[in-house]
């Protein structure tokens, strides 16, 4: 009689006679169970580049592959694999961080084994920086200051992996080169 996996019971039936041919039968059972989990192989951690355009596809397939670990059963063929990366999923994009991440892989009679890895979302791609134009602004002009002000403002950026990309400048000491008189050129460094 089959179980599960390689799992079965034998019935065997003993008879013993004698010299006078009387018959005497009796039968006994052997259990077979499979209570052994599957020996699995440690899964390898991923890589991924945050601001990458397949961060969730480059997953995926590590996913598939249960991030690279290999089982096998002493007492069956087919093995389930599952993780719990559903329950730390990411956003397409996400600022750096590590997530880890359990692959379970169960034998057809419910036996289990499990290892953990992770998933290292790495952010080393620098932010894009859009700097104002080149302004001239007429000195003594009563609102000079202001715009100098407006204009280091509109330096924007961006960044795929953080929304809160802050854009400073090194402008706080308002050093000019003196050509003539308090004209001058000033490089602002954002």
């Amino acid at each position: 009689i089959s179980g599960c996996g390689n799992s079965r019971t034998l019935v065997y039936q003993f008879t013993v006679t004698d010299e006078c041919g009387n018959v005497t039968s009796g039968v006994s059972t052997y259990f077979i169970f499979d209570e052994t989990a599957p020996v699995i192989t440690a899964a390898a951690p991923l890589t991924v580049e945050c601001n990458s355009a397949n961060v969730q596809g480059e997953i995926q397939a590590w996913l598939a592959n249960n991030g690279g670990a290999t089982a096998t059963d002493g007492c069956g063929g087919v093995l389930t694999w599952t993780s719990d990366y559903g329950i730390n999923a990411v956003p397409d994009c996400a600022d750096a961080q590590v997530i880890t991440v359990n692959f379970t892989v169960t034998d057809e009679c419910g036996n289990s084994s499990n290892t953990a890895s992770t998933i290292n979302i790495e952010d080393t791609t620098n932010p894009n920086l859009v700097c104002p134009p080149d302004i001239t602004v007429e000195c003594g002009a009563p609102n000079t200051n202001a715009i100098i002000l407006t204009w280091l403002a509109t330096a924007t950026a961006n960044d795929r992996c953080d929304i809160d990309v802050a854009v400073t400048n090194d402008n706080a000491a308002n050093v000019f080169a003196a050509a003539c008189g308090r004209t001058g050129i000033q490089t602002v460094t954002f």
